[in-house]
């Protein structure tokens, strides 16, 4: 499809569009001129498959029709928010400023905030102190943009999985609401995971065995340790070439596939697996490169998800519940 680019501003044409070519060749799309300011671009995209909109549906069952206030001054943002969480079955509401979301908190009760960091009036932090002031117990997620670390100096406000860098991914987004309100349900406080909190009963609950495919020891030795504190027992295999030995010799329900590997890669290796196992297993890309394409490349290899690298502990946690559920109803 093609999408349109204007410059309101003639004196910025050259930094804007300098900037939205970058962006759009690094999509593997193409930009052109049109009339005056204006510029159009076209970038391929992927159409979800059906299992992801059955598992996302599947998922967020038991908070249908949750109220979420999001917060944020960029009206197109904001709609673009609210759309994904009325496609998920929410009842999200907006406010265009910190002001308005305080005065409709006081009318209305929410089982979640979602704020924007940069705002006119009370930025992202202050309205998160004084909605935690009155509202104690309401979790709020911060939409912050990256390198801005003003939020670390609140850990009682924002905890580890509190806070998303923008642009949001659907999926970021989609696994963050859905551990809030899930721990919130169940009295723990806002879907924060650490080291100790993990236990084997999570791998009793969610049995899988598990193949790491990844070059970089200090990664094999923390994706173990997590693993092992989960349950787990997984295998290693160091590149492409032995991961497809060891598939070949072990049916394994999930890879955590390295993208990038010495001698054959996550792509072939994914590749060659979709078409030489008669079981399939679920393969997760880990991928550190989030603009060149990759992602892309990975589900047109056949890969089931991706996950960004460095790891985030309750990223890992959220996809292997999730896809944990998916083999389970599979067999």
């Amino acid at each position: 499809d093609d999408y349109s680019i204007k410059n309101e501003q003639e004196s910025d044409q050259g930094l804007g569009l300098a900037i939205s070519k970058k962006l759009v060749e690094e999509m593997e799309g193409q930009i052109r001129k049109a009339t005056g300011n204006n510029f159009i671009f076209s970038i391929p995209v992927i159409v979800p498959v059906q299992i992801a909109a059955d598992l996302l549906n599947h998922q967020i069952a038991d908070f249908e029709k949750q109220r979420i206030l999001i917060v944020d001054d960029n009206l197109m943002a904001s709609q673009i928010t609210k759309s994904r969480l009325e496609q998920w079955k929410l009842l999200p509401e907006v406010a265009d400023s910190g002001f308005q979301a305080l005065e409709i908190l006081s009318q209305r009760s929410f089982s979640m905030v979602i704020t924007d960091m940069d705002m006119p009036g009370i930025n992202g932090i202050e309205l998160s102190k004084a909605i935690k002031s009155k509202y104690p117990d309401l979790p709020i997620l911060l939409l912050n943009a990256v390198n801005d670390e003003r939020y670390k100096q609140y850990e009682e406000l924002f905890g580890e999985i509190a806070v998303l860098n923008k642009p949001i991914k659907q999926h970021s987004l989609f696994d963050s609401i859905l551990s809030t309100l899930r721990h919130d349900k169940t009295g723990n406080s806002a879907g924060q995971f650490s080291i100790k909190d993990l236990s084997a009963d999570f791998a009793k609950q969610n049995p899988l065995k598990i193949l790491i495919a990844e070059d970089n020891p200090v990664n094999q030795k923390w994706a173990t340790r997590i693993l092992n504190k989960m349950g787990y027992q997984p295998a290693i295999a160091e590149n492409g070439h032995v991961a497809l030995d060891m598939v070949g010799q072990f049916a394994y329900d999930l890879i955590l596939m390295d993208v990038q590997m010495p001698g054959m890669d996550g792509i072939e290796a994914t590749k060659m697996i979709r078409v030489c196992l008669q079981k399939q297993p679920i393969v997760i890309a880990m991928t550190a490169n989030v603009m060149n394409g990759d992602r892309q490349a990975c589900m047109q290899a056949g890969m089931d998800d991706y996950i960004s690298k460095p790891v985030e502990l309750n990223e890992l946690v959220n996809m292997l519940e999730k896809w944990a559920l998916v083999i389970r109803e599979r067999k």
